[in-house]
Formats: structure tokens, sequence, C-alpha cells
């Protein structure tokens, strides 16, 4: 198992978001990479922050993945 720090660049192996990603324009950024936010006291959860929009609108939402579903970048 792979040992994650806050900060780490990460993707994230999830079903749903590979589905939205049929969707997406070609040239949009993937929709799976994101950055350790928290990783939770249980060592089971990593919370990854994604970011929204372009760089200078400091935006982006957070959502909570097992561990196994998240590797680093």
């Amino acid at each position: 198992m792979e040992k994650f720090e806050i900060g780490d660049k990460v993707l994230v192996i999830d079903d749903g978001l590979a589905a939205v990603r049929k969707f997406a324009p070609k040239n949009a950024r993937p929709n799976n990479y994101g950055t350790v936010a928290e990783i939770w006291d249980d060592g089971k959860t990593i919370l990854v922050d994604f970011p929204i929009g372009r760089k200078k609108d400091n935006h982006s939402q957070v959502a909570p993945y097992p561990v196994d579903q998240v590797r680093k970048r």
C-alpha cells in the first residue's frame, strides 16, 4: 500500500468520475486528478481536493475516497 502525505498529487480510480469524463470536451483537464487534503484517522480514507476552473480562481471541491482508489501521480 502506498504511503500518502498531505499535498501529494494523486489520481483517483473511480467509475463515476470515469463516466463523467466520457462527456468532457477533448481538451478538458482530467477530473480525477487532485491533491491529498487530509488523511483520516482510520488510515483507510483520503480526502482529495479537486481543482475547479482555472488556477487563478482558487476554487476547488473535496471528496473522500478509500485509500485503495487513490494513486500517486
